[in-house]
Formats: C-alpha cells, sequence, structure tokens
C-alpha cells in the first residue's frame, strides 16, 4: 500500500491483566504505541441478542511493520479516534515484514 494511505492515527494497546486486594483478576490497558495506519470500514450487521438490538462493524486496518509491534496479536486493540476497535485477525503481509493487515470489530455501544 503507497505511503499516502497511511492517512489515520491510530493507538495500538496492549491489556495487562492484575489481580487486585481481593484476588479479582482486573484488565487494564497500556499504550503500545501510536502511528500512521490506512483504517477501511468494510461492513456493518445488525443482529437480536437477548432480546436487543446489536451493531458490528467491522474495519480492515493497515499499517507499516515495525519492531516495536512485531508482535501485534488479536489480544491487542486499536483506539481510532474515540472509537475501540477489537482486533480479530493479524496478518504479516507476504510474512515479509513490511506491512499488517489486521481485521478489527468495532465496540459499539
Amino acid at each position: 500500500m503507497a505511503s499516502g494511505k497511511y492517512r489515520n492515527r491510530i493507538t495500538i494497546e496492549r491489556v495487562t491483566r492484575e489481580q487486585n486486594e481481593y484476588g479479582e483478576s482486573v484488565e487494564s490497558w497500556s499504550t503500545l504505541m501510536t502511528l500512521q495506519a490506512a483504517v477501511i470500514p468494510v461492513s456493518a450487521k445488525e443482529t437480536i441478542e437477548n432480546q436487543q438490538q446489536k451493531e458490528q462493524i467491522t474495519h480492515t486496518i493497515y499499517v507499516r511493520y515495525s519492531s516495536d509491534i512485531a508482535d501485534l496479536n488479536t489480544d491487542d486493540r486499536v483506539l481510532f479516534g474515540t472509537k475501540i476497535l477489537n482486533l480479530s485477525s493479524v496478518i504479516n503481509v507476504g510474512g515479509r515484514n513490511r506491512e499488517y493487515q489486521c481485521t478489527a470489530i468495532e465496540v459499539v455501544n
């Protein structure tokens, strides 16, 4: 993908799990990296779950490879403006360590 396509600023976050004073597992998110990306909405669908309407928006995200995100995986998430995108797949395009193609599901409240 041409460099001009990376127009969007995103932040990649990684979850950390710790135990609180009651022994309960608590999740917190820390910033892994902020970088330029191409974020493309690809599909949207609505379903009814537990008698509630639920919307799901899928995005494809392209980012340049970096050693800082060499271990990018589906436990990570992306912040794009006010949107939270949970990664559902991460592909090292061509296995050449030049670009990642990620599929992400937007968290819709």
